[in-house]
């Protein structure tokens, strides 16, 4: 039979108590449910043929727990990240073939968003359990779940924190999500989080699990830790817990998060998980067998005390080997130059610094110190060599990045700029103002009527 009058929707507020009456006469174990519930009705030719309500993930499950790999800390912090399907129940409108199955598939393409307007949290993955002795699980197989492994036996009986022994194990299927179907393990138990998960992360920001922090799986390349290895320590030997690298790369991963000045830095830092800590180059305390976080004060020591120019070398260098290798997307590079508020140069002068920041994932893919007797377009060549972009024999470009626009601010707006970018092969848009007459006054005056935006030049 044809399903295409299949369509689902969430019940109205105005449902809910018709919804449950139905649920308690069709489905064995009634309309009660656990956590915020998402309850869908899946009408077929304007009848309700199918309900199912999705709620809050089983709080522990050891078919699940060795599926994904979780550790307790794992599983506390990303549990939310799982959406559990407590009820799928077929009416008798809907007890015709594959009705359940493409239903169930319906409201699986619904769940992550409808979950995120109701919670404000990206959803991974739907996970549900069926008894051997009710039936195969047949309908779940066919809207993709996964079957994991039998349970023990347990229960978590309604009003207790314990777990009872029913006798009466149950199936665990799993199903992953969205873009996050084909690689749910690395996901659910990546050392940092997933942008994907991350509730109001920014879904096109950098996976701190699949670029080369600590040389484990970054598929290549020195490791951020080897590279800001190099950083000169000058700190006394008597009295450091943590490595300066390991604290620099803390840092930097805090800044690729959304840490914005030294105190968020360290709020990231204590929240970190143990894994994350370790992959960061942390050791773990003799006394307590867990890696302590850097404090506060540590990571401010460690900011003022550092070479700033070797930092910033190492760690540009290092973004430049994760882009070239499409773990970091550099696509918009906006250039630009600030004096540093709050610091003193030997001479007493605020360091001025121009800097290409990414606008994609806010992070200073490169930056050099302006000297006082300098000005900013002199650096903007540096700048570019700095970038990983240069000119081939035959003219070509060589950007080791995928850099696609350099914006800059008039001042950049150089016949001698244009000409660098032009040769390493990148795209660039710039102002022009009154420090380049001629060309304002020849913009202002070009015939634009006669050259519309969808022409290339």
């Amino acid at each position: 039979m044809s399903l295409t009058g299949l369509e689902v929707r969430l019940a109205a507020p105005g449902e809910v108590d018709g919804f449950s009456a139905l649920m308690a006469a069709h489905h064995y174990l009634g309309p009660r449910g656990s956590g915020p519930l998402l309850r869908y009705i899946a009408c077929l030719d304007g009848q309700p043929a199918v309900l199912a309500t999705f709620g809050s993930a089983a709080w522990k499950c050891r078919p699940r727990e060795g599926f994904l790999g979780w550790d307790d800390e794992q599983r506390a912090a990303r549990l939310g990240a799982v959406a559990g399907n407590q009820r799928l129940c077929v009416l008798p409108a809907g007890r015709r073939p594959n009705v359940a199955s493409a239903a169930l598939a319906a409201m699986l393409r619904r769940l992550p968003a409808d979950h995120l307007a109701a919670s404000g949290r990206p959803l991974a993955a739907a996970e549900t359990f069926t008894d051997p002795a009710r039936g195969t699980g047949t309908v779940y197989a066919a809207a993709g779940f996964t079957a994991v492994g039998l349970t023990a036996g347990y229960g978590r009986t309604r009003g207790r924190s314990d777990y009872v022994f029913h006798g009466a194990p149950k199936q665990y299927w799993l199903r992953g999500l969205g873009t996050a179907t084909a690689s749910l393990p690395r996901l659910l138990a990546g050392a940092f989080d997933s942008p994907l998960i991350t509730p109001g992360g920014n879904k096109g920001g950098t996976d701190l699990n699949t670029v080369n922090i600590d040389g484990r799986d970054g598929g290549g390349g020195r490791s951020l830790l080897e590279h800001l290895r190099e950083v000169t320590d000058h700190r006394k030997a008597r009295g450091k817990r943590h490595p300066l690298e390991a604290i620099l790369v803390v840092i930097a991963v805090a800044k690729l998060c959304g840490a914005d000045s030294a105190y968020a830095v360290g709020q990231f830092a204590a929240t970190m998980p143990q894994q994350a800590l370790a992959r960061c180059g942390l050791r773990p305390s003799p006394a307590a067998g867990r890696c302590r976080p850097p404090s506060l004060k540590t990571i401010k020591r460690a900011i003022t005390s550092i070479d700033a120019g070797q930092a910033d070398a190492a760690l540009c260098a290092w973004l430049r080997q994760e882009a070239a290798a499409g773990r970091v997307s550099l696509r918009h590079l906006a250039v630009d130059g600030k004096s540093v508020s709050g610091a003193k140069d030997a001479a007493g002068q605020a360091p001025h610094l121009l800097a290409a920041c990414d606008l994609t994932h806010g992070t200073v893919t490169a930056q050099l110190d302006v000297n006082a007797k300098h000005n900013e377009i002199t650096y903007f060549a540096d700048l570019l060599a700095c970038l990983g972009t240069s000119t081939s024999t035959d003219g070509g470009a060589t950007d080791d990045g995928d850099i696609t626009l350099i914006t800059a601010d008039a001042l950049h707006t150089q016949t001698g700029h244009v000409t660098a970018m032009n040769a390493a092969g990148l795209d660039w848009m710039l102002i022009a103002k009154g420090n380049q007459p001629a060309l304002e006054d020849e913009i202002c005056s070009f015939d634009w009527e006669s050259f519309p935006p969808s022409a290339h030049h």
